[in-house]
């Protein structure tokens, strides 16, 4: 079990089959498949470019991730006091595709640390490629987590084709 986590001792690099951890463990409560996703699928998700996976270090072990993709939220599904002045179709987004926390870090504030790492991601790369809302898919239970963490519901995408999950987004803010 680790101590509390020193958030300024975190690294993180891309996930390559030769950084890949294979004692990286997210089993516990893990009803969308973190962990087997990680150990089985994240490398070949890479090499075909569906997602980049991030992975997070800690005194030299893997305690977290994030895969990241491209995404694209329509303009009609996000509430009219979230949208651009520009009022475009489809808005860019930053798609967070996984977000896992080792067991061991469990209710130690690094999922939140992903989170808001995600965020700043998106909020550099919208000065190189087009991006202004971070969205990601969500099982039920994890909608209060997340609404903390100031994403909302994207109301007419509640239940797009899995019945228990939820699409969510978040506009960043752009300076």
């Amino acid at each position: 079990m680790l101590s509390p986590i020193d958030f300024e001792k975190i690294s993180n690099e891309v996930l390559t089959r030769e950084t890949y951890d294979p004692s990286f463990i997210c089993d516990c409560d893990d009803e969308m498949g973190l962990n087997e996703f990680y150990h089985k699928e994240a490398c070949e998700y890479q090499d075909e470019r569906l997602g980049i996976t991030h992975q997070f270090r800690y005194i030299g072990r893997v305690i977290g991730f994030v895969t990241l993709a491209m995404s694209s939220i329509e303009r009609v599904k996000i509430p009219e006091e979230d949208q651009l002045a520009l009022r475009q179709k489809v808005y860019p987004a930053l798609l967070i595709g996984r977000l896992a926390s080792h067991n061991d870090c469990r209710g130690k504030g690094l999922g939140t640390y992903l989170c808001k790492w995600c965020i700043g991601f998106a909020v550099e790369a919208s000065s190189r490629v087009g991006c202004r809302y971070v969205a990601l898919e969500t099982i039920e239970k994890r909608v209060e987590w997340y609404k903390r963490r100031g994403f909302k519901i994207l109301e007419k995408m509640r239940h797009s084709g899995k019945p228990d999950t939820n699409w969510m987004y978040k506009k960043i803010d752009i300076d």
